[in-house]
């Protein structure tokens, strides 16, 4: 069975998320994760009492509401839909709050690709998703090469 973009960018975000928590997180297929969602299945990966999964009720419920806009709102092709993500992070460093969550495993690999192909312009009207962008680049895959978010073009 050959995953969707959508499901391949979930269960990369999953192994991501428990790496960096230093949980060994149970093997996932995608029947789960389709049956469970998304959520769900990080629930049960990561485990109850995981910072990953929000600290407070606040955050907990900011989380869910950043992986629901993946699943429902996020249009890859349009900057509008980047506008709320946009919007979101301009008084935060992470969707929600100040501690890396796996909504932003979920977004950040889900956006990957569209990133790299936004023209500087387009990525400078959403300044605060590419601080983002830059930031988490930076933290999970030190040292390895990263998208160049600069005004040059390099061929």
């Amino acid at each position: 069975m050959v995953a969707d973009p959508v499901s391949a960018c979930a269960l990369r975000s999953l192994d991501s998320a428990a790496k960096f928590a230093k949980v060994k997180a149970p093997k996932v297929c995608l029947q789960d994760l389709k049956k469970d969602g998304f959520y769900k299945t990080a629930h049960k990966c990561l485990k109850d009492d995981s910072s990953l999964l929000g600290r407070s009720n606040l955050q907990s419920a900011l989380v869910r509401q950043w992986v629901q806009y993946q699943e429902h709102l996020l249009d890859k092709k349009s900057i509008s839909s980047l506008q709320i993500l946009n919007q979101g992070l301009q008084d935060r460093t992470y969707l929600a709050g100040e501690e890396i969550t796996i909504a932003d495993f979920l977004l950040y690999y889900s956006l990957e690709d569209t990133i790299g192909e936004l023209s500087f312009q387009d990525r400078e009207s959403i300044i605060h998703v590419s601080r983002w962008f830059s930031n988490l680049q930076n933290l999970l895959n030190p040292g390895s090469l990263s998208l160049i978010l600069s005004r040059t073009k390099l061929y």
